[in-house]
């Protein structure tokens, strides 16, 4: 199980008695919280060294992110379907140019589909969960002009968040089945951070994850 910060789960850790250097037995599963830092860079590595040293069957992503979509409610759980690179390209003065369409990657080469790259079949049942298509960005979007440009470059985008694709990438390149839950913080707006539902994202989080490893 995988979070940037140990404040997104620590009420899992808790409840359950996680230890973050072993993997511990809940109801049904064994389950190792790997706890990366922030971004793709911090993620990337973290999750490979990981891998190397241990061979799980299933790693989930889970943690907090903004949505682009109105119908998505604060502290609402999504299932991210697909990972999307939102913010690898090149600025040009006819606007932001995604890596896939000036070739610094191949849109359908793998681990990719399309732009992104595909969950896996999880582990617990998600058919009640809004299916969301998320852009992963190093540079949290929170202006008038860059929420225009992040809509249309990529008008099926539902959420964003910083860590899903390395989650999703080395997941396939290491060939270890992956997916991600997460739950709504904010409206990705002009930054706002009075607007945050930043304690009801993470309980809602928390609650979720406690009905997945009790199945």
């Amino acid at each position: 199980m995988v979070a940037a910060t140990s404040a997104e789960i620590d009420p899992l850790i808790q409840a359950l008695n996680l230890n973050l250097k072993h993997y511990q037995k809940t109801d049904n599963h064994s389950v190792k919280p790997l706890i990366t830092g922030v971004g793709l860079m911090h993620t990337s590595f973290a999750l490979q060294a990981e891998l190397h040293a241990h061979r799980p069957d299933f790693v989930l992503n889970v943690g907090i992110a903004g949505s682009f979509d109105p119908e998505i409610q604060l502290a609402q759980p999504v299932f991210v379907q697909k990972e999307i690179p939102g913010d690898f390209g090149a600025l040009a003065p006819e606007g932001f140019l995604p890596a896939a369409s000036i070739g610094l990657l191949q849109a359908d080469e793998f681990p990719y589909t399309k732009g992104g790259i595909v969950a896996d079949v999880p582990f617990f049942k998600h058919d009640d969960l809004f299916k969301a298509n998320s852009i992963t960005v190093q540079q949290v979007t929170g202006t008038e002009e860059s929420i225009r440009s992040i809509q249309k470059t990529w008008p099926n985008a539902h959420i964003e968040n910083m860590e899903g694709l390395a989650v999703y990438y080395v997941s396939k390149m290491m060939k270890v089945p992956c997916a991600a839950v997460r739950t709504i913080s904010n409206v990705v707006e002009p930054r706002n951070r009075n607007n945050w539902k930043l304690k009801e994202a993470i309980a809602s989080l928390n609650d979720l994850l406690m009905k997945l490893f009790s199945n």
